[in-house]
This record gives structure tokens, C-alpha cells and sequence, in this order.
């Protein structure tokens, strides 16, 4: 069926292509071709018409041939329609008949030339040539693509061909809609987001490079690394820690060595010993002062090098010897008779009767503390009078002793015999108590406590 149709069509192309052919050939000799019609024959000119052969053929007329009576174009010039051909093209169209379609490209929307096709005034951006049919090579943008993409575009890709804009984004250290535009100062990378590190020196407006980050002027004090991001090793200090911190350190600031000191140590740099007397942290800690030969104790450990004094013990020697010992390393004994006793070199205060440095002499004629007190004339007298008491007071008492054991003895004795010689009448007798035998045995007891009373008393007085 389809190509049914396309033989029809090019069929009446080659009729219609025939007849104007034949037409042509009739006017060009003046013969008339359409029944009816009738003409000048003195009509030469072949673009004329009319009865007195004096009208011009209309002027677009296709080689300004026309019909000899009406004055009709055979055909028109290309861009031009009409039975006069008096009419451009629509628009949007040009070229022979109008039946050519404008690139759509022209500058401004405007329409293509009628005749030609070609934008009179130039093409929009993204186009080029004289039709602006042709789009932009890569890499160049704008009205005629008269215009260069940046270099930066990300990963190198081509740019919008109409507007110039990296679609795609920048490649790192670039900004903007067309990628020209550095990072703003102090940030850099992709889309400009990173910022440079802070321990980058600045010098000249210039800080850190804005494709990468890298500090352009070196690191402060401190730091080191291509983006001075590292505070370097420990026990380094300064410009690219190119410096030593001091041994009696703790601690030590990267950046200009500032130090908290060890124990003993003082200063900026921990490089003044603690004065003498002091010692530890900071140096307050106080020496014990017990030193041997008042040496001053080390300043770091507040320990006595040499030993300590006499009455002192420990490494820092600042515990005193230990309650009854004196001397070097405390390995004395203070005397018995002491009352106290110096620890350093057992000097004594005594207790009462005694004397001397160590209280090893006892007091004569004399008694007290340090036997300060003098006895009286009558002392001799009044001794040996107190201690005859003394001696006879015993004496009594131990009699009393005696004599109340032997008494209990004797009791007792007594009790077993009156109980021996009950015991036969109690198997046989009654319950019932004779009337007249409590009586009988409270009158015993008294007789025997009577005699036992004399017998005390006799004793006393003799």
C-alpha cells in the first residue's frame, strides 16, 4: 500500500513537472497554451502581459515569467507564495514553494530568512553557521559558539554548550556556575566546602592552596605536615618542632614549650633546681632539717643522701626515734630511771629518787624529782619508826589469819562429831522435834562461840 502511494505521488510530480516545462516553452514563443485565451503577438518582452503588452510581470515572479492575460506567476521565487508571489513565506519557512523549515536557531527566536533559510542576525547560543543548524563543538558555548568553557569543569567535561555552566559541578578549588571563580580565601576542595586548617600561616593575603588544602606558607609554632594538622612528636616544641623540650619536663606545649616541671625542677623550661631547703612539686615541699651535717636534702625526692642526725630515722629522716630510744638510727636505749628521754642523745629528766644525766644515781640525804629536796634531822628517826609500823602491821595480820583458820578448823571438827552422834536416833525417830531440843542447841552454839571469843581476845592481848 505504501508504495502504491509513493508511485502515485511522484507520478504527478513528473505531470506537473512536464506541464510547467511545456508552459515555460509556450510563453517563451508567445503561443498560447490554455483554450480561451488570447495575446498580443507583438508582445516580445517575456515579462510582460496584458493586452498592450505594458504590465510588468509581477517581480517575484520565478525568471519573471507570467501569464500573457492575467498577468499570474507561473511559479515564485523561492521565500515567496501567492498567485502574484507578492506573499513571504510563513514563518518558520523558506526556500523554494516554502516548503523548507527554519533551523529554529536563530538569535532572539526570530524567524529565518524567507529566502535563504539563514539567521540574518546570527544564531542563539549553543549554535553555529549560517542556518545555525550546527551545534557547538565541545568546549565552546554562547551566540555562534564564539565563546570558550572553563577548563574546570568537572573532570574536564564539556560545558552547557547554550548557557557556558558546568552542569556536572567544578573540579576541586573552583566555584561558580562556570567553574572561573577560585575558592573565596581560606576555604578550598570540591565546591569550595573545606576550609584550611588553622595552624597555617598567613602571609600576604595567601593561607592555604584552594585546590588541596596545603598550607602555602609553612605551619605556626607547633605544627607540621603538608596541612599542618600533626603537633609533631613528643618532646618537640617551635617552628616545625625543630626544637627540644627540657628533659625535667612533664609536660611540654608543642608550640612555644611552655612546661609543667617534674618534681625538684622550676622555671619557664623546668631547668632551675628547687632552692635548697625545698623539694617535690612545684618545689613546696620543706626538707625535714634532720639532715646529717645539715645537708640539704635531694630536691626531688626530699631524701637525705648522706643519712640523718642523731634521734631521726626514715629516708627523709622526719620521724623522731621511737618512745625509750636515742641516737644514731634510734639503735640506743634510754636509761630505766628515766622520765623522759632525749631523742637526739638521751638526755633524761628523772623520776622522783634519782639523778644524773642518764638518772643513774640515786638521791643521798635528798629525795623529789632530780632529788631536789633535802631530808629533814628527824628523817633517820621518823624512817625507822614507819617502817617498823609497817612491819608489825603485817605481823598482826598475818596472826589474825592464822588464828581464824585454826578456829574454822576447829568448827568444823566439832560439827562432823554432833552430827556423828545424831545419826542413829534420826533413822528411828518420829518427825516430831523434841520440845526441849532446839533449846538445848541454841545454848551449845552460844557456849562455843563464848569460848571461841575468849580464845581471839586472849590472843590479842598477849
Amino acid at each position: 500500500m505504501n508504495v502504491y502511494r509513493l508511485i502515485v505521488c511522484l507520478s504527478r510530480i513528473l505531470i506537473i513537472t512536464a506541464f510547467e516545462d511545456l508552459s515555460y516553452n509556450k510563453v517563451s514563443t508567445q503561443t498560447p497554451i490554455y483554450p480561451g485565451n488570447s495575446y498580443n503577438a507583438s508582445c516580445t518582452n517575456h515579462s510582460v502581459c496584458g493586452n498592450g503588452c505594458d504590465t510588468k510581470c509581477p517581480i517575484n515572479c520565478q525568471d519573471s515569467l507570467c501569464h500573457i492575460q492575467t498577468g499570474t506567476c507561473f511559479a515564485c521565487k523561492p521565500g515567496w507564495k501567492g498567485d502574484t508571489c507578492e506573499k513571504k513565506c510563513g514563518i518558520g519557512l523558506y526556500g523554494e514553494k516554502c516548503t523548507q523549515q527554519c533551523s529554529g536557531n536563530c538569535k532572539d527566536n526570530e524567524t529565518c530568512n524567507h529566502v535563504t533559510g539563514q539567521c540574518d542576525n546570527g544564531c542563539t547560543t549553543g549554535w553555529k553557521g549560517d542556518m545555525c543548524d550546527n551545534e557547538c563543538d565541545n568546549g565552546t558555548f554562547g551566540y555562534d559558539c564564539t565563546n570558550n568553557c572553563s577548563t574546570y569543569c568537572l573532570k574536564e567535561l564539556p560545558c552547557n554548550k547554550k548557557t557556558g555552566y558546568c552542569d556536572n559541578g567544578c573540579n576541586p578549588g573552583y566555584t561558580d556556575s562556570d567553574c572561573n571563580t577560585r575558592c573565596p580565601f581560606g576555604h578550598f576542595g570540591r565546591a569550595c566546602k573545606e576550609s584550611c586548617n588553622e595552624h597555617c600561616l598567613q602571609e600576604n593575603s595567601t593561607l592555604c592552596n584552594h585546590v588541596g588544602g596545603e598550607c602555602l606558607n609553612g605551619c605556626k609554632q607547633g605544627y607540621i605536615g603538608t596541612h599542618c594538622n600533626n603537633s609533631g612528636e613528643e618532646g618537640h616544641y617551635g617552628r616545625s618542632c625543630s626544637f627540644d623540650c627540657s628533659p625535667n619536663c612533664d609536660t611540654c606545649r608543642h608550640t612555644d614549650g611552655f612546661c609543667t616541671c617534674k618534681a625538684g625542677w622550676l622555671g619557664y623550661n623546668c631547668t632551675t633546681e628547687c632552692p635548697p631547703g625545698h623539694f617535690g612539686l612545684d618545689c613546696k615541699d620543706n626538707c625535714s632539717g634532720h639532715c646529717i651535717n645539715n645537708e640539704p636534702c635531694d630536691h626531688v625526692s626530699g631524701v637525705c643522701p648522706s643519712g640523718c642526725q642523731d634521734g631521726y630515722t626514715g629516708t627523709r629522716c622526719n620521724n623522731s626515734c621511737e618512745k625509750g630510744y636515742y641516737g644514731g638510727n634510734c639503735s640506743k636505749v634510754c636509761f630505766p630511771n628515766c622520765k623522759t628521754c632525749r631523742n637526739t642523745d638521751g638526755l633524761c629528766s628523772c623520776i622522783a629518787g634519782w639523778m644524773g644525766s642518764n638518772c643513774t644515781i640515786e638521791c643521798d640525804q635528798s629525795y623529789g624529782e632530780n632529788c631536789r629536796y633535802a631530808c629533814g634531822e628527824h628523817c633517820q628517826l621518823t624512817l625507822w619508826i614507819i617502817g617498823s609500823s609497817v612491819a608489825l602491821g603485817v605481823s598482826v595480820v598475818l596472826i589474825i589469819i592464822t588464828c581464824i583458820f585454826t578456829i574454822l578448823c576447829k568448827k568444823s571438827k566439832k560439827t562432823k562429831i554432833r552430827t556423828d552422834d545424831k545419826q542413829p536416833g534420826l533413822t528411828s525417830t518420829a518427825t516430831t522435834e523434841h520440845p526441849g531440843t532446839s533449846n538445848m542447841a541454841s545454848n551449845y552454839q552460844e557456849l562455843v562461840t563464848d569460848g571461841e571469843r575468849n580464845t581471839y581476845e586472849s590472843i590479842l592481848l598477849k
